[in-house]
């Protein structure tokens, strides 16, 4: 998770940065809070936030997250190469849909999402 703000961090400022830190990833999702959860603390922060966008927010931050913990644990299990799995629902964009199944070095970004897990 630490990686993932990080990552973020360029789109932030310092004290959003940590403020997701410590409201969001550090408590919230160490807690084992679901996303309505999440999106309430969310909001409790940023209350200018509409439903939409903080659970959003919440949902997206937290897979990041869990995708890159699993994308190390892959690497020190010793994996060469990952595949995109997405989720076949109304929210999954059609470039995750598209690139259901395919396979890439762990190393190198999946072609059609530009993303790393």
């Amino acid at each position: 998770l630490d990686d993932r703000v990080e990552e973020l961090a360029g789109q932030v400022t310092a004290t959003t940065e940590q403020v997701l830190r410590s409201q969001l990833l550090a408590h919230g999702v160490a807690e084992g809070e679901s996303v309505p959860e999440l999106r309430a603390r969310i909001q409790a922060v940023f209350a200018n936030l509409s439903d939409y966008r903080a659970t959003m927010i919440a949902r997206t931050e937290t897979v990041g997250g869990y995708s890159a913990a699993s994308h190390l644990a892959a690497l020190d299990a010793g994996a060469t190469r990952k595949t995109w799995v997405s989720t076949d629902d109304k929210r999954t964009r059609r470039t995750h849909r598209a690139a259901q199944g395919s396979s890439v070095p762990m190393n190198k970004r999946f072609p059609l999402t530009e993303s790393r897990w």
